[in-house]
């Protein structure tokens, strides 16, 4: 994820020259810059002297491992994690001295550009500071500001809910297989009914998803009965159920 945002930015108009990566082992992050040409760093002290914005994009329990004398080196600095769980409080205690802390949820399609990113600030940011992280998350897809009491509910839509999507795909993939179509055209019919719907459905953003579903159903026709079936089966119950688990385990993972 942390490769697929540096890239997002250097698609985005950021320059490689502002930019700069480490890792722990050094093998990603000296990869990365081979590939972008952005700044290669194999050691952490000389980064976080230079960086006045840090992007913590580690594994979350690495936290703890990270250097004490990392909090004198943060002052100042505006602080933006990655790390799943972990709460803006944490962030506060680590390094009590940055001017802000800022916590990010992204999702996988992030990757190509398609993302949508749940942001929470530990305190109002200053005009700069909130440009700079609204042009950093439009460089990887678009971006909505929430409270961090909604983190646990945000994770259960748009960070877990991309594989709920996936889920589906797949199972109409095998059950169009089932009736007859080749894997080819299976694959083919299912991916371009997801884009076209998901497309549909964003360029009439104001017209609920019930509405454009009716607007496929005719009386007595091949979608009612299909759908008669999910209502039998209670599928919207079965999603209430699977999203709950979801923020649950993401409320149980941030203590």
């Amino acid at each position: 994820m942390a490769g697929a945002f540096a890239k997002g930015l250097l698609s985005k108009g950021f320059e490689a020259g502002e930019l700069a990566c480490m890792s722990a082992s050094g093998e990603s992050a000296r990869a990365l810059s081979e590939e972008t040409g952005i700044h290669f760093f194999d050691s952490l002290e000389p980064l976080a002297q230079s960086a006045s914005i840090w992007v913590l994009a580690l594994k979350p329990f690495q936290l703890d491992d990270l250097p004490d004398d990392l909090a004198e080196l943060a002052s100042g600095k505006l602080i933006i994690s990655m790390l799943a769980g972990v709460k803006l409080e944490r962030l506060q205690r680590k390094f009590p001295n940055a001017r802000n802390w800022v916590r990010f949820m992204p999702n996988t399609p992030s990757q190509v550009g398609a993302g949508i990113t749940g942001v929470s600030f530990a305190q109002r940011p200053g005009k700069e500071d909130a440009m700079k992280v609204d042009r950093m998350l439009g460089a990887v897809g678009s971006s909505v500001q929430i409270d961090e009491a909604q983190m646990d509910a945000l994770t259960a839509v748009s960070g877990s809910g991309v594989a709920y999507i996936f889920e589906l795909a797949a199972a109409m993939l095998e059950a169009a297989k089932t009736l007859g179509l080749s894997e080819l055209d299976a694959s083919r019919l299912t991916l371009e009914t997801f884009a076209g719907a998901s497309a549909l459905m964003k360029a009439q953003s104001d017209t609920h998803p019930d509405v454009l579903r009716d607007a496929v159903v005719s009386k007595g026709g091949t979608t009612e009965a299909a759908l008669n079936v999910f209502e039998e089966k209670e599928t919207r119950s079965i999603i209430l159920e699977a999203m709950s688990a979801a923020a649950k385990r993401s409320e149980t993972l941030s203590k």
